[in-house]
């Protein structure tokens, strides 16, 4: 039977994947220095999403402020973050990621 992954293998694997984006775009050559980081921020979107076939799982990627953050900011009069994972955003409520396909939001952003 096998075991799942721990959690510092999850960890080792991300980060070994993150290693190999940037090397790999290190080398690329016939672009620009910010071609290359957009093409690498774009890189780590696909990991995150869980599109990279080397690292084929989605991340979960939710706030986690401090406990005092709240406070802080209500008596600032100024929005604060959830705290917790069932996140309501512009009046719809997910408990699964928060985000999802940051790479197809990223190529929105990005002149053509």
């Amino acid at each position: 039977m096998t075991e799942p992954y721990t959690a510092q293998e999850v960890r080792n694997q991300f980060l070994d994947q993150l290693e190999s984006s940037v090397d790999y775009w290190d080398t690329v050559d016939g672009f620009s220095q910010k071609e290359k980081l957009e093409a690498l921020a774009f890189s780590f979107l696909v990991l995150i999403d869980g599109m990279d076939d080397s690292f084929p799982v989605a991340l979960r990627i939710v706030p986690d402020p401090a406990r005092e953050d709240r406070a802080y900011l209500e008596a600032k009069g100024e929005p604060w973050y959830p705290e917790n994972h069932a996140v309501e955003l512009h009046g719809e409520i997910t408990d699964r990621k928060l985000f999802g396909y940051l790479r197809d939001d990223w190529a929105r952003r990005r002149p053509h």
